[in-house]
């Protein structure tokens, strides 16, 4: 009896001590993650991770709502059977408010089609009023206070403190990530461009309506111009295009080498 207490005891020992010292990793990582000051040159800061990339499958991760605070998996994103749009965005990084307007307009013309989300990823410029994140619930906050001070209409989520989908998906400052409703990636851009989001926003709407509909165009054709509605009309526009440069794309690939 004495030994199999004793061999209990030992075995709770190791059991605590091997938490505690994945509980003591996690927190260094997490205070890897979250710098105290930004330094350009530092690539944990800009581009470190994995090199995630267009055409790959998005990961399952789970993020928390600021305003319920309750959480969010990867597979939520994709409610309605809409692609989904992510930005990468913090209450300190002047290169995502500044086109945060932009983006807006973006989510109020597609939000039909489209799923938009700010991935609130750690501080880019930690400082007084908001510092490097310690605890989810500073994060949480911050969050919070973003929607407030800045008016973002835009559903955010937040990453978890070590921002475990960050750093997977490459942890650049401000990226934008256009994915289809197979979880498959269509665009990734490094920095979040408007324009470019807009037209990878297109240009995988088109492919999903020219997949289900192939008499989309030929309805538009059979109505003048003035009498086509102002939605198809627009889809009219970009499936034409799509449909003329996927032939050119084919009839250039047909030629052979020199």
């Amino acid at each position: 009896m004495k030994l199999f207490l004793t061999i209990s005891f030992l075995c709770s020992a190791l059991i605590a001590g091997a938490s505690e010292s994945v509980s003591k990793y996690a927190v260094m990582e997490a205070e890897k993650y979250n710098y105290t000051a930004y330094d350009a040159d530092d690539t944990a800061w800009y581009g470190g991770g994995i090199n995630f990339s267009e055409n790959r499958y998005f990961p399952d991760f789970t993020f928390v709502d600021p305003l319920t605070e309750k959480e969010v998996k990867s597979a939520d994103l994709f409610k309605g059977d809409k692609i989904v749009v992510l930005e990468y965005g913090n209450v300190t990084c002047p290169s995502f408010l500044s086109k945060e307007n932009k983006m807006t307009q973006l989510y109020r013309k597609y939000k039909k089609d489209a799923n938009f989300y700010v991935l609130y990823i750690r501080e880019n410029h930690p400082g007084r009023n908001f510092p490097e994140h310690h605890s989810m619930k500073t994060k949480i906050e911050h969050a919070k206070k973003m929607i407030e001070f800045d008016k973002i209409e835009i559903p955010i989520i937040v990453d978890d403190l070590k921002g475990t989908a960050h750093q997977a998906l490459g942890n650049y400052p401000n990226s934008s990530i256009v994915i289809g409703k197979d979880r498959i990636v269509a665009y990734r851009g490094k920095m979040s461009v408007p324009e470019q989001v807009e037209d990878a926003v297109k240009n995988l709407l088109a492919k999903n309506k020219l997949g289900k509909n192939v008499s989309y165009v030929e309805k538009a054709n059979t109505l003048k111009k003035n009498e086509r509605s102002p939605e198809l009309q627009f889809w009219y526009e970009v499936i034409l295009a799509r449909t003329i440069e996927n032939k050119t794309h084919k009839a250039m690939s047909s030629i052979p080498p020199k």
